[in-house]
């Protein structure tokens, strides 16, 4: 394997300038990879397109070079494609435990919640049974009336608490599509650097 193509399955996948952002796009104006950060900050008015895009075209232009080169090249150069392929599992692998990751915390919020309902739901019951005892002399209209207010009450918190179930549950989809999105568009070299690499085989 070529020294510059070990350079190339060695960088990071991640953008050095936007922390946490994959490199997902090309910048034909500037020849290099970027993130959609820098699509916003710094390349916005220039032309780019998904990397994922570039590198199949790339690879189309290399294959049709493929057929005029010597056994001993074609061998290099399948050597290296079986390193890049290697690389792009290593992205799936990493995307396969981002989406673990959000599925361990959607689920540890939502039993938080849930736990939290039920310890709202035993203290007003606790309440009420106070109140009836305080007031047990009363009219039974005003523990009607106090009863009802705390149903309510419950009525809402509960309503509350299943709307928050279902905001963590529908951001937990957008972040899982995201990533899958991100990821399946990510590729570890840029043009620039594969014909460096078609120049040193």
């Amino acid at each position: 394997m070529g020294d510059q193509l070990r350079h190339v399955l060695d960088k990071s996948q991640y953008c050095n300038k936007h922390d946490g952002e994959p490199l997902a796009f090309y910048c034909e104006n500037d020849d290099t990879v970027i993130c959609r950060e820098c699509i916003v900050k710094i390349h916005s008015k220039h032309d780019f397109k998904e990397l994922g895009d570039v590198v199949r075209v790339q690879r189309d232009q290399i294959q049709e070079k493929l057929i005029n080169l010597p056994t001993e090249k074609l061998f290099r150069f399948e050597e290296a494609e079986k390193a890049i392929v290697r690389t792009e599992e290593r992205l799936t692998e990493n995307q396969t435990n981002v989406l673990r990751l959000v599925d361990s915390q959607e689920l540890a919020m939502t039993e938080e919640i849930d736990e939290n309902s039920k310890t709202i739901e035993r203290e007003i019951k606790y309440y009420y049974q106070q109140v009836e005892k305080d007031v047990r002399q009363q009219t039974d209209a005003y523990l009607t009336t106090v009863k009802q207010h705390l149903e309510t009450y419950e009525s809402k918190a509960q309503s509350n608490y299943t709307k928050m179930k279902r905001f963590i549950h529908g951001k937990s989809k957008e972040i899982k599509a995201e990533v899958k999105a991100l990821t399946s568009t990510q590729s570890p070299y840029s043009p620039a650097q594969v014909r460096v690499i078609v120049r040193s085989i």
